[in-house]
């Protein structure tokens, strides 16, 4: 099963940087950055996986709330 979502920011040069993790704790950068949408492919050996966004702006950042993405039956 697919998903997408997706992150609204405003501001000059900015740059996404998506993480996710199986236990909304130890957050791990995703393969995929540079883009305000992620599509994740959900699979059984992660029936639960959390998403967040980094975007940044020069020296500023800021964390998306969290996602919780879980397998449906």
């Amino acid at each position: 099963r697919y998903y997408t979502i997706t992150v609204k920011a405003t501001g000059k040069n900015l740059k996404y940087q998506w993480e996710w993790c199986t236990d909304n704790k130890s957050w791990a950068n995703s393969q995929c950055d540079g883009n305000a949408s992620k599509t994740i492919y959900l699979v059984g050996k992660r029936p639960v996986v959390y998403y967040r966004c980094k975007v940044t702006s020069g020296n500023e950042s800021v964390t998306s709330n969290v996602v919780e993405i879980k397998m449906t039956k």
